[in-house]
């Protein structure tokens, strides 16, 4: 978590698709985080058949390093398979 608001503090001027993408990594590991700190465990309560059991944290999870995937790809920060 401390990596992460480092890293967005340092990127205070990306564009918003960023800037969201920080956003909800920061929220889905905070909400996690807090389950565990709270209950011991992480209550995942989404279940879709023939699919891993989920929760929103890892929805915003998963969603945020999307974003920050495709922004930095696009602005060639990831290099691209040849």
């Amino acid at each position: 978590v401390g990596l992460l608001l480092w890293t967005w503090a340092r990127r205070r001027q990306a564009s918003t698709v960023e800037q969201l993408g920080f956003a909800l990594l920061l929220s889905g590991a905070l909400g996690n985080l807090l389950d565990r700190a709270v209950r011991g465990y992480v209550v995942d309560f989404i279940h879709l058949h023939h699919w891993p059991v989920f929760n929103v944290a890892d929805v915003c999870i998963c969603l945020g390093a999307l974003g920050l995937f495709l922004t930095w790809r696009a602005q060639g920060r990831v290099a691209q398979a040849p």
